[in-house]
């Protein structure tokens, strides 16, 4: 009975959280411009995508100098969403409330890593 609330209730998060991001009903400071510093990257994210073993990949915004991140993306482009993140279903839930809605989002990712694994995303209207 428990499985099946946490099943029921997940869907619904992520349609209210999407539903509150495309109303502007949540509010937040303006988005700085479309730029990357030392361990993240602001901007319009581009594709999103779920490799083989479950890792949600997010291709870095169009045009941005990445040469500043303490990271490595995988691939050259992607940053990196492990499903062991404590934070995953609300992480990639974020991450594609704000795509759909069109939202910058700040990426931050963990120095060091050799596929810059996200550690947080926040959302800009």
């Amino acid at each position: 009975m428990i499985n099946d609330l946490i099943v029921i209730k997940t869907p619904i998060l992520a349609l209210a959280i999407a539903i509150l991001l495309a109303a502007g009903a949540v509010k937040a400071e303006p988005a700085p411009p479309p730029n990357c510093d030392s361990v993240g990257c602001y901007g319009e994210w581009g594709s999103i995508y779920v490799d083989p073993y479950g890792i949600v990949r997010l291709t870095v915004p169009d045009g941005l100098n990445t040469s500043s991140l303490q990271c490595s993306l995988y691939g050259g482009q992607y940053f990196s969403l492990k499903r062991t993140h404590e934070g995953f279903k609300e992480i990639y839930t974020m991450l594609l409330a704000a795509q759909l809605a069109r939202r910058t989002l700040y990426v931050r990712a963990l120095e060091n890593t050799p596929d810059c694994e996200i550690l947080y995303a926040v959302s800009y209207p």
